[in-house]
């Protein structure tokens, strides 16, 4: 009767054991980041596109950061802090980079090129890229332009920028990076 009585309180400690190991897993498992994949759209009051380079003229001061359901996160970032982490972590744009759209205004209807972008850097209110051209064709010239770049996922939780970092909304501007 002993024995069955210890082999009781035996299993009954284990089983409370376990219970309490999956509770902090799963507590654990739920405070990881949750990565969420991120597009950003840099608008300019003109663009122009050549086998090798893309010239955004006079681009907006912030870059836009969207995601789709089901987190729908939106904010900006400025262009400065944009390129600031264009190449901090493995998975930066630097290793991997991003492919975009390229819309320019003018004449009857927008002109669209797809990108891959390579080497941003700002010269006075113009930020340059290094391109190769996957779709469409260069641009001389043109009116506004906005540029549409692809996805890259983003662990959530404190901070936005485009590189795997963690990202929560923070008042009244959206995101704060660091």
């Amino acid at each position: 009767m002993r024995k069955a009585v210890t082999m009781i309180g035996v299993v009954a400690v284990i089983g409370t054991v376990v219970v309490a190991v999956r509770a902090q897993e799963t507590q654990l498992k739920s405070s990881l980041p949750e990565k969420i994949p991120l597009l950003f759209v840099q608008s300019a009051e003109g663009a122009e596109l050549s086998n090798t380079t893309l010239t955004l003229k006079n681009v907006a001061p912030s870059t836009i950061y969207f995601s789709d359901r089901p987190k729908r996160l939106a904010g900006h970032v400025t262009r400065e802090e944009f390129l600031n982490v264009w190449a901090e972590g493995k998975d930066s744009f630097r290793q991997d980079p991003p492919n975009a759209t390229l819309s320019v205004l003018g004449g009857e209807k927008p002109v669209n090129a797809v990108v891959k972008l390579t080497n941003p850097r700002l010269q006075g209110h113009d930020l340059i890229y290094d391109v190769k051209i996957l779709q469409g064709s260069p641009i001389k010239a043109g009116g506004a332009a906005s540029l549409f770049i692809d996805c890259v996922a983003f662990a959530t939780g404190v901070v936005v920028a485009p590189r795997p970092v963690v990202v929560a909304p923070v008042a009244p501007r959206a995101v704060v990076v660091y």
